[in-house]
This record gives C-alpha cells, sequence and structure tokens, in this order.
C-alpha cells in the first residue's frame, strides 16, 4: 500500500506581499518598455514608408508631395494599422 500514502513535500511557502509587488512591477515594466519600443519602430516605419511612396510617385522628383495632408487616406490607414496592431499585441501578450 505504498501509493495510499500521503506524499510530502517540505515546508509550505507562502511569498511576502513586498516580493508580490516587486514581481508585478517588473512585470509591467517590461511590457511599458516593449510597448514605447513597438511605438517608436510603427513611427519609424511609417515615417520611411511615406518617404518611399512619396519618391517613388513624384519619379524621384521633389515637387509632388503626396500622403503630407492630415486629411487624406493615408491617416486612417495609420489608425487603423495601429489599432490592429495593437490588439495583435495585446492577444499574443495574453497567458
Amino acid at each position: 500500500m505504498e501509493f495510499l500514502r500521503r506524499r510530502r513535500i517540505g515546508a509550505a511557502y507562502e511569498r511576502a506581499p513586498y516580493e508580490r509587488v516587486f514581481e508585478w512591477i517588473k512585470i509591467n515594466t517590461l511590457r511599458l518598455i516593449g510597448a514605447v519600443v513597438g511605438f517608436f519602430a510603427w513611427c519609424i516605419a511609417v515615417i520611411v514608408a511615406i518617404k518611399i511612396i512619396n519618391f517613388v510617385a513624384s519619379e524621384g522628383g521633389r515637387e509632388n508631395f503626396y500622403l503630407d495632408d492630415t486629411s487624406g487616406g493615408a491617416v486612417i490607414v495609420k489608425v487603423v494599422g495601429g489599432i490592429i496592431v495593437s490588439l495583435v499585441i495585446i492577444l499574443s501578450s495574453r497567458r
């Protein structure tokens, strides 16, 4: 009847409240830093894409600038793209 004996794993381990707070701060700080880095990477990608589109659309010249206005479709694409990327990041970081 060896399998019926109660198994002992040692003394109970309880974390102190400051350890829980420290772990929470560490995890959320890393998430916040990751969000800031992702935001700046997204901004750089959008700026580079706009510069490339302007260059290609004006055939190498600098007389025509596209996507510089704030009322065009580029703003809608940026906002919708930002929302989609944010949702992907939020859903992928869930455990």
